[in-house]
């Protein structure tokens, strides 16, 4: 479990993206506002990462419960079918979180790059 990875270069005051997974069922922080932001995420089957045959796209439904969280309060999420659904019956799931952590961040290390931060 939590995997590591690259990424291509952030944006300005962003460290190298990194790819971090879970797999169902394990719990995640969230990186506060300002820490980090998520660059894409996506739970399914991972023997097709990324496929939305076999997975669904959640960057966005990670992005608005960051956002809930705000720059002070952390906030935990369970990779599983009651957060994200069901998109491959049956299977295994793995939620991958693409995250570029804020360069001051990266450089204090940190962000650990696979578990997340409290992981």
């Amino acid at each position: 479990t939590g995997g590591g990875g690259g990424g291509g270069a952030g944006s300005a005051g962003e460290a190298t993206a990194v790819l971090a997974c879970w797999e169902q069922g394990e719990a995640l922080r969230l990186p506060v506002l300002g820490e980090a932001r998520i660059v894409r995420a996506w739970y399914g089957d991972p023997s097709e990462p990324w496929s939305r045959r076999r997975g669904v796209l959640v960057g966005g439904r990670l992005r608005e419960l960051q956002a809930g969280g705000g720059e002070e309060s952390a906030v935990f999420v369970r990779a599983d079918n009651a957060a994200f659904g069901d998109p491959a019956k049956g299977a295994r799931k793995q939620l991958l979180v693409e995250v570029a952590w804020n360069a001051s961040v990266a450089q204090a290390g940190g962000g650990a790059r696979g578990k997340g931060p409290a992981g």
